[in-house]
Parts: structure tokens; sequence; C-alpha cells
């Protein structure tokens, strides 16, 4: 993978988008119309989304049954909302379908607890029309990030919890001893980093061709990719999750930005572990060329959480830095890197600024 990376531009472009977004109030009108009732919209299902991206489907019939539990609370939350008297239908529409959706995922949780394979097929089928009725409304309001809401935790085969199927038995005479030679596994360790004062020029890690750039249709057609294929853990911190098992299963790739949806080459997702305990969520997402003003703009807006500012690291890079807000508990890190986009969410306390250094040092030179 090539990566590019301009310091300078990056800092002036990701410091005019902080201005953009200190320019922007909080007041809402007592009655919510147009892009009022869409950004609230949109920010009642983006706390539901990062709620139920933190939950883990390893969990399985219980899983299901908190993303239920989040669901049932967006509804509330969404139903709670001033409107505008045009828009109340559509609206009361919506929540109603999400209360739909809630109790449709409690019947997938039963489902994968008791094993049914058949109630459990039927029950995403149920959830999955469910949602493309919701679809449809939030898009003929704007509300960009509600879009998949109800199916976002059933997307990617990975984290269908397995059922069990009862085979018909057969006796099988097995050897006493295994004639497999034992194998051991070759350990790596990562080198150290020595951080430089300001961040070098663009270098390319390891050059790898880059996919063309993807003309995105509707619904999630960008398959989110695993960090660990491509990427370098600084020293200290290790990409611990398997192909199958990444945070992709229940993110979305900005498809639904204008200014960024035909130019989306790439959107991975990871989980990095710390030697000294912690793990993080980190996201990459790979443009055709180098972000524009608007296109840091928009993206920061998608992928963030609430207010924010934007911070230097001892580097000198230019990071847009949100802290927890509301619901979200976590530190979320933005920061520019050419034609790529990183994010690191963060929630113990680890300086996330020395991070960002560690990171870029560790996969561009």
């Amino acid at each position: 993978m090539q990566r590019t990376m301009s310091m300078r531009k990056a800092a002036g472009a990701i410091v005019g988008a902080a201005l953009l977004f200190a320019a922007c109030g909080d007041d809402a009108p007592s009655a919510l119309s147009g892009d009022d009732l869409a950004s609230e919209l949109d920010s009642v299902c983006r706390t539901a989304t990062r709620a139920i991206g933190k939950l883990d489907p390893e969990d399985g019939a219980d899983y299901y049954t908190d993303v239920a539990d989040l669901l049932d609370t967006a509804s509330s939350d969404l139903g709670d909302l001033p409107v505008d008297e045009k828009d109340a239908s559509d609206v009361e529409d919506f929540v109603s379908l999400v209360e739909d959706e809630a109790k449709q995922m409690k019947d997938v949780a039963d489902a994968a607890d008791s094993g049914d394979a058949a109630a459990l097929a039927a029950a995403q089928a149920d959830l999955a029309a469910t949602s493309a009725d919701a679809d449809e409304l939030v898009s003929d309001l704007d509300a960009e990030k509600c879009v998949g809401l109800g199916v976002s935790a059933l997307t990617g085969g990975s984290i269908t919890p397995a059922v069990t199927t009862t085979l018909p038995t057969t006796e099988t005479t097995l050897p006493t001893e295994s004639t497999l030679p034992a194998t051991t596994l070759p350990t790596t360790t990562a080198a150290p980093i020595t951080l430089p004062t300001t961040v070098p020029p663009t270098v390319p890690v390891t050059p790898a061709p880059t996919a063309p750039p993807v003309s995105p249709a509707p619904g999630g057609s960008i398959i989110t990719k695993n960090m660990i294929d491509n990427w370098n853990s600084p020293a200290g911190y290790t990409f611990e999750q398997e192909s199958g098992d990444i945070f992709a299963a229940i993110l979305f790739a900005p498809e639904s930005v204008p200014s960024l949806a035909s130019s989306i080459v790439n959107y991975e997702a990871g989980g990095l572990a710390g030697d000294s305990g912690g793990f993080y969520v980190m996201i990459a997402l790979e443009l055709s060329a180098d972000f524009s003003d608007d296109q840091i703009s928009d993206w920061i807006d998608y992928e963030g959480t609430g207010p924010g500012d934007v911070q230097n690291t001892p580097g000198g890079l230019a990071v847009w830095v949100e802290p927890p807000s509301g619901d979200i508990e976590y530190t979320e890190y933005l920061w520019i890197i050419g034609s790529y986009g990183m994010i690191i969410r963060i929630s113990d306390g680890t300086d996330g600024l020395a991070f960002v250094d560690a990171f870029t040092t560790a996969n561009f030179e």
C-alpha cells in the first residue's frame, strides 16, 4: 500500500475544518425541520451506532439482546425530538419502525440462544425488511447516519453466532496417537520507534498496488477491510483481531457523504491492543487523492461524536480531538496524512497525541 503525506498541508486543512466546526452553534429550534431535524436525527442514530460498536459480537445471544436494548433507547430518544408538523408523520413512522427493529432483534437473540437455524434466518430477514422501510424514510429526511441503523449489528457473516444442529451419530475409530508433527510458530517483536522532532517527509514504508477508486452503490457496498493486513502497529501495541473478527462487521464506509463517496478507495478497521493493557478501535479511510478542505470537514462530521478542537502532537501534526461527551466514553483523535484519514478511539487515559506520532512514524516516513 502506497501512502503519501503532506503534514503542513494537512495541518492547515484540518485547522480550517476546525474553524468551520467551531462556527456551528448548538442551539436547536423548539420545532425541528429541514437540516436541523436531520442533524438531530443523525445525532441520536450516531450515538446508538457507536454504542453498538462497543459491544462484543462474541457474546452471541447476549450481544443481540444488548443491541435490541440500544435500539429501544434510540426509538425513545427519537420520539422525544420536537418536530415540525410537516415532518411529524414521517418521524413518527420512523420511530415505530425502530421499535419494530428492536423487537425483531430480540427475536434474533432468542433464535440464536435456542440454536434454531430456521427461526434465526427468518428473524434476520424480517429485520432486514423493516430496516429497508426505515432507511427509505430517513433518506427522505436527509438523516444519513440513520441509514442502516437496524441492521448494523448483522452486517458481515462473522458476527452471526453459530447455531446448534443435531447430526446423525456415527462410530469412528480414532488413532491412539497423533501422527502429526509438532509445529512451532515464529514470534515477532516490534522494533522500538524513536519519534522525530518533526514528522518526516513522505516515503512509503512498503509500497503496494493501490486499488482503483470505487463507485459505491447505496446500502454499504464497500466492505470494510482489516487493518491487521496492511498497517504496522507501533512499538507497545499489536493488531490482535483476525480477519473474521474485525470491527468491520459493524462499521460503514462514508458512502452516503457526497464529497467522499466517489473517491473512496479503502475503508479499514482494526482492534489494537496495548502491551500494558487497553484495547482501542482504529479506522483508516483512503481516498484516491489528497483530502480537500471540504472532504476533511465532511469526514469529521461523519465520524465525529461531538464538539472538539485542533491540537498539535509533539511531532507537529495537527489532530482533531473530541473528548468524551454524552454516552460516548472515549476520546477520538482524527488526523489527515495526504489521502489517508486516520482515527484512534481511546478510553483509558492513554496519551493519544503521542500515539498519533508513534503510529504515523510506524507507517509513514
